[in-house]
């Protein structure tokens, strides 16, 4: 079993920066489509388009964090 730290409710959302996620995902996602991307993460299409979008208010899940990472073979965990 993983060591996952539960965020702690306001204190990690105030430190969660949406802009760089979205800057990261965008770099992962590369010349992908959204579509595309979305299929080969099995992550869905509303959540990648408000990451992309800068507009996610708290952090992913560590589960969609790794999906989302681990479509790109050069992120290292």
């Amino acid at each position: 079993m993983t060591d996952v730290r539960e965020p702690d409710d306001k204190s990690d959302a105030a430190r969660f920066d949406s802009q760089k996620l979205a800057q990261l995902g965008r770099a992962i996602i590369g010349e992908r489509s959204i579509q595309e991307f979305c299929k080969e993460t099995s992550l869905s299409r509303s959540l990648v388009s408000r990451l992309l979008n800068g507009s996610l208010k708290a952090p992913p899940t560590i589960r969609s964090i790794y999906r989302f990472a681990g479509s790109d073979s050069q992120i290292a965990y």
